[in-house]
């Protein structure tokens, strides 16, 4: 026989231990969610960081932007190898057709690539030059920057005048680009002048960028160039 206070203490004791019950099954449901968005948002904060390297000692720019540079620079020096192979190719033979083929997928892999690298001068700001230069070699900077943009816009959009103006396929891998202007043999010989000019220019260009980082990098000593270079 039990007493009416041992049931009483036994009911009770049941019941404390269904209301522990209850809140360690509860425990046990939120404390994985919890632990599943903290992991969520340290996941995200370290995107963040190891797209941008801004937060570190030394900036950089964010690691899309340092991929696309130096993979167009590679893609640059395609273009003007092919060129310069070309001329030791003796006409119509199966090398120079190769050279001229790759010299125009490497052009148009620049102008679709300019793109996306614009977008990411849009999204992340470059990091600041330490110590800061002058206001002029700013401007400087700012003008060259903008002169190779153009030269990776316009120069492949010249092609594709060219050859369409000539009569001409302008394939990209199996694509083929359409034609923006009709057959005018006299409007493909200018438009590849003009061709010619500007990529003649990129010479320059490219070379006077180069010469710019390499001196403020030995001579200025600042972190012009390490700010495009990988870890």
């Amino acid at each position: 026989m039990v007493n009416g206070g041992e049931y009483q203490r036994r009911f009770l004791t049941k019941s404390e231990g269904k209301k522990k019950g209850s809140r360690l099954s509860s425990s046990d449901f939120l404390k994985p969610a919890a632990a599943q968005s903290d992991r969520l948002q340290r996941l995200f904060i370290h995107f963040l960081k190891a797209s941008t390297d801004m937060t570190s000692p030394l900036p950089r720019y964010a690691k899309l932007s340092m991929y696309l540079h130096w993979l167009m620079l590679a893609l640059f020096v395609g273009v003007y190898a092919c060129i310069e192979l070309k001329g030791l190719a003796a006409r119509g033979s199966t090398l120079r057709s190769a050279l001229l083929g790759l010299h125009g997928l490497f052009g148009l892999s620049i102008f679709a690539l300019v793109w996306i690298r614009l977008l990411g001068r849009l999204i992340w700001k470059a990091p600041a030059i330490s110590p800061t230069p002058p206001i002029w070699q700013i401007g400087l900077s700012h003008v060259m920057h903008g002169l190779l943009y153009v030269l990776m816009i316009v120069t492949p959009i010249l092609a594709w005048l060219m050859l369409a103006a000539g009569g001409k396929p302008v394939p990209y891998f199996e694509f083929f680009m359409p034609a923006p202007v009709a057959l005018d043999p006299a409007l493909a010989k200018q438009i590849k002048g003009w061709h010619e000019w500007l990529g003649s220019l990129g010479y320059w260009l490219i070379g006077l960028h180069a010469a710019a980082g390499l001196f403020h990098h030995y001579y200025v000593r600042d972190n012009t160039l390490r700010r495009m270079l990988p870890r």
